[in-house]
């Protein structure tokens, strides 16, 4: 069979890039992570704050197991720790991408998963709206609500990234409302249809945050078409509005110090006879992915505490492979055979030990904040309106006309009343007198005495 030799080295390149993008060894990695949790209210009412800091170890590869595993802290301030230490038995990482969390020893517990720190930034987020029309209800008609978002942290954030979503599918695909508008003192605003539906139920700020920002919106809201209108409500919260910030650095300043892990080993010595009795120690990295530097070994004489040889190593060993001592005469003399001192051996009894240790890998350092906001629910106003004139006098000395207007709430029962402007026309030539006003529910009327009037030109506006 003949073989084209220019398909060979096709052939021969593919096998090598395959070679070369998987690699075998692999050191481990460390990670130290403060994270703020917060949420708020839409008013900036701060419903809850958790800042949390834990340190995590990733193992490059499925097969290997990280054991006698520390981690030193650089510091313990502003935090709750009661030592520098993180520690645990093992780490692995069965699933790629998968961490184990260290121990560590804070006034709550030794062995808590996280540790809590103090003086964290923290963002303020306060949302106010209106209806274009007045108030901050909805009418049976297409609204035009106008949000202005403001945002107070405690320190200067680059890169924050600001997200409000809008409650999906609220009235078959339609969406809770849509954002028409969008602007703010800094950054870029964006309006995202995420759903493919021509309502853009998401708003993005990615701005860098001096302190304060303002972010103002214009959303459209319109019954029957972004929510029932016989339900008189339009709830708008998806509960996934929230803020985002990330620094390659801890809020304390916290880092690693010092690290300390092993790994899988096959350790123990040679006993060989010469014209003495010899001994040598070895180790053998038996781990698939770790990397081990040693920095020197000891034999010693079983018993005895004061080592009977030692040597400086300073090297790496490589997966599968191994590290001898040098060989150590005993000084015990063997038999004139080998089969001799097979079948009768000295008591020659020697350990080693090894100052050993796993290469590490980088380490890496995150401060998050990660920060939810509830949006408001809109509620629908509506009104009836009924009039009726009843004629008091009508003589040759005037007229006397008794006016009784009738304003009836037919919107959401949740909607609080906080003010209503009455303007009457058409008053030319004509005297306001006994003016009266009442409120009537299901079972009282009680009179309103506290408003104003303002009269101009024949009209009269009514304010309580």
């Amino acid at each position: 069979m003949h073989i084209n030799s220019s398909k060979n080295i096709k052939i021969l390149l593919i096998f090598l890039l395959f070679l070369i993008i998987i690699p075998v060894e692999a050191n481990p990695a460390s990670y130290l992570t403060e994270k703020v949790d917060a949420k708020f209210d839409y008013n900036g009412t701060l419903i809850s704050l958790d800042n949390k800091g834990s340190v995590e170890v990733e193992i490059f590869n499925r097969n290997d197991v990280l054991q006698n595993i520390e981690i030193i802290l650089s510091s313990t301030s502003n935090t709750n720790l009661n030592d520098k230490k993180a520690y645990s038995a093992v780490a692995a990482s069965p699933s790629m991408g998968d961490k184990t969390r260290l121990y560590i020893n804070t006034n709550e517990s030794n062995e808590s998963i996280y540790y809590r720190f103090y003086n964290a930034p923290l963002v303020g987020m306060n949302l106010s709206y209106q209806n274009e029309i007045g108030g901050r209800d909805l009418a049976p008609e297409k609204n035009r609500i106008i949000f202005k978002l403001y945002l107070n942290s405690s320190k200067n954030l680059n890169g924050v990234e600001l997200n409000i979503k809008a409650k999906k599918n609220t009235y078959g695909r339609n969406d809770s409302l849509n954002f028409i508008e969008g602007n703010a003192s800094n950054g870029d605003v964006h309006l995202i249809d995420t759903d493919s539906d021509n309502f853009k139920d998401n708003l993005r700020w990615i701005g860098n945050l001096r302190k304060t920002a303002t972010i103002d919106f214009v959303a459209e809201i319109t019954p029957g078409i972004n929510y029932p209108e016989d339900e008189l409500k339009d709830d708008i919260d998806s509960k996934e509005s929230h803020l985002n910030y990330s620094q390659p650095s801890t809020f304390t300043g916290i880092t690693f110090s010092d690290r300390f892990a092993r790994g899988p080993v096959r350790q123990g010595v040679e006993i060989m006879a010469k014209t003495n009795w010899t001994v040598k120690g070895f180790i053998k990295n038996i781990a698939y992915g770790f990397i081990y530097y040693i920095d020197h070994w000891n034999l010693y004489k079983v018993g005895e505490n004061t080592s009977s040889a030692s040597g400086m190593v300073k090297r790496n060993i490589l997966p599968g492979k191994s590290f001898y001592t040098d060989e150590y005469d005993t000084g015990i003399r063997a038999s004139s055979t080998p089969e001799q001192s097979l079948t009768k051996p000295p008591e020659v009894y020697y350990s080693v030990a090894f100052d050993w240790n796993v290469l590490w890998g980088g380490s890496e350092y995150y401060g998050l904040i990660d920060e939810r906001m509830n949006l408001p629910n809109l509620y629908q106003m509506d009104l009836g309106l009924n009039k009726r004139i009843d004629i008091i006098k009508n003589d040759a000395n005037g007229r006397i006309l008794g006016i009784e207007d009738e304003i009836k709430h037919l919107g959401h029962a949740n909607i609080q009343l906080s003010n209503l402007s009455i303007n009457l026309t058409g008053l030319d030539g004509w005297k306001v007198l006994n003016l009266k006003i009442f409120y009537v529910n299901n079972t009282n009327k009680t009179e309103i005495i506290n408003y104003t009037k303002k009269e101009n030109s024949g009209n009269m506006e009514i304010i309580f």
